[in-house]
This record gives C-alpha cells, structure tokens and sequence, in this order.
C-alpha cells in the first residue's frame, strides 16, 4: 500500500462529500454509528439504534479486525507443513 492510499484510506469523510453504505457500521466524532435514511444511530453504550443528538459532519470506516497473533508453537507448526 502507498502512502497515499494510506492517507485515503484514514482521512475523514465529509458528510457533504458522500455518506456511508445506509446500516454500515463507521466511526463518527463521540463513537461508532450508523445511518440509514439521512439519521444517525448510535451503537455505543450497549444500546444500538439510539438518535444521535449532534450533527454528524464526517465519517470514517471502521478498521478491519487484527489478524491474530501466532504463538511459537504455531510457527513451529506452520514450518513443518
């Protein structure tokens, strides 16, 4: 991946620019939302499908999960193979 793609792919969206995929979960200023039909739901807090009580002005996906780690005893394994 190039820098660029790298600064793409973490910049802020404005809202005016383009919204998120409608019930596609993103991150917002003050936590993790989601918007379906020009509202803001919140997903924070143990409660989704709250109203969000502030203007949402940008977005950002939310980032994909980290791949998890591998002990020595799988390298060991994944060597052999």
């Amino acid at each position: 991946m190039t820098w660029g793609e790298l600064a793409e792919r973490l910049r802020w969206i404005p809202v005016a620019e383009r919204l998120p995929v409608q019930g596609q979960y993103v991150l917002v200023a003050g936590g993790i939302a989601l918007q379906r039909d020009g509202v803001w739901f919140s997903a924070m807090e143990g409660v989704p499908y709250r109203p969000i009580q502030w203007t949402v002005t940008h977005w950002q996906p939310l980032p994909s999960a980290p791949k998890p780690l591998l002990t020595p005893t799988d390298k060991e394994e994944s060597n052999d193979r």
